[in-house]
């Protein structure tokens, strides 16, 4: 099982990079968690998967589509996988390079569950900007 995690998550980096949202909504769980830390705009828990496309769609929006993740690679074992990536963009007059760590929940071929940690969370909510909370 741990290999087709793996095949799975890193499916999911290449239709982000492509922008294949149908892809993308194959490899999701209709009740798909994707749990973005810190307190940007971004912040939260976002659940299913069109709460999960309009986080995408901010992350777009606010970079001006030059937001890119490099996946540098993925271990997976038993029911999850951990991907390893860089992620840039250009927002409010500044450049993001964020080292990133995915960890997915995979099951029954889909992914479930996702917990997005950060190099510098400082940095990546200056960047995507602050939330009001």
């Amino acid at each position: 099982m741990a290999k087709d995690d793996d095949q799975l998550v890193r499916e999911l980096y290449a239709a982000f990079t492509e922008g294949n949202a149908a892809r993308m909504q194959e490899l999701f769980a209709p009740d798909v968690v994707w749990h973005q830390s810190g307190r940007s705009v971004l912040a939260g828990d976002h659940r299913g998967v069109q709460a999960v496309f309009d986080f995408f769609g901010r992350v777009a929006e606010i970079s001006g589509g030059t937001f890119t993740v490099e996946l540098h690679g993925v271990v997976a074992g038993d029911g999850h996988a951990v991907s390893m990536h860089t992620g840039r963009g250009q927002a409010h007059g500044q450049t993001l390079e964020d080292h990133n760590v995915l960890v997915c929940h995979c099951s029954a071929g889909r992914i479930t569950e996702v917990w997005e940690h950060h190099e510098d969370l400082y940095a990546v909510d200056d960047f995507w900007g602050q939330s009001e909370i």
